[in-house]
């Protein structure tokens, strides 16, 4: 096997690093500080913020024949990637759950991994489901890897924000008190994810946000995580490209284009 290389080294890069090196996988990690200097990967896993990926990938300089696959939060900046970059891109998302504590990382939920093809050759998708299934199995292909990343989207939607903004768990959604708020935010966004694919009405996305808020229910998300470290948080990859979407669509998303503008305010 060669090399997987990995951009960003934070919890879920290094929960995917200790899982492929158990597997006799070799693997180079570059953050802020590198945890090593070698660049001779032949797939690079990013895993940065949403709002890091293209500085990460430009001061890489990857060679143009090396897949990419963007682990990142949220959508738009695989749109910017596919602009910039010739590479083979690939996009994925995982249900896997990590924390880090200085030097250690742990897992904190184990999962699965969604992954498709965007754009460029395919010559190396063997590869990428190899490592993609050695890190964060079972690692589930889709011919449009689009759709379960809008699903991811709009769930993060909903549970990232509002508990952001009220400082409390995930579990703390499915009080009877923010039942009203959650179905607004569900009915509007509900005509933008039918824009793009996604097949779910009402009902049933309302079922999935409280079935991961009820799963998680003693964890922070990550946005909440975020606001407490004085990090800068991933609204517009989130609720912000959801805005952008129905702004493009004609559709009217009060509620969550509010929840951005708090978010954003408050970020550092």
């Amino acid at each position: 096997m060669g090399k997987v290389g990995i951009i960003g080294g934070g919890a879920i890069g290094q929960l995917i690093a200790k899982r492929l090196q158990a597997a006799d996988q070799e693997v180079c990690i570059k953050g802020r500080e590198p945890l090593t200097n070698s660049t001779d990967a032949d797939i690079w896993l990013i895993c940065t913020k949403s709002y890091q990926v293209l500085d990460a990938v430009r001061a890489l300089a990857p060679s143009p024949s090396l897949p990419l696959v963007l682990l990142s939060n949220g959508l738009g900046s695989h749109e910017q990637l596919a602009q910039q970059f010739a590479n083979p891109l690939y996009l994925g998302t995982t249900t896997y759950g990590a924390k880090r504590d200085g030097n250690v990382v742990a897992m904190t939920g184990r999962g699965q991994c969604w992954y498709g093809h965007y754009k460029g050759g395919k010559a190396q998708l063997g590869r990428v489901h190899q490592v993609l299934n050695l890190a964060l199995p079972p690692a589930l292909f889709f011919d449009n890897v689009l759709l379960p990343l809008w699903r991811k989207l709009a769930i993060n939607a909903v549970i990232n924000p509002l508990t952001a903004r009220d400082n409390v768990n995930n579990g703390a959604l499915l009080a009877s008190h923010y039942q009203q708020e959650i179905a607004r935010l569900v009915s509007e966004m509900q005509p933008v994810l039918a824009a793009q694919g996604l097949a779910m009405n009402v009902e049933q996305l309302t079922t999935a946000i409280l079935a991961v808020a009820e799963a998680t229910a003693p964890n922070t998300s990550s946005m909440l995580a975020d606001k407490k470290a004085g990090r800068r948080t991933e609204i517009d990859a989130i609720t912000g490209y959801l805005c952008q979407q129905a702004a493009a669509l004609g559709l009217a998303v009060p509620s969550h284009q509010a929840l951005w503008q708090h978010i954003k305010g408050s970020d550092r």
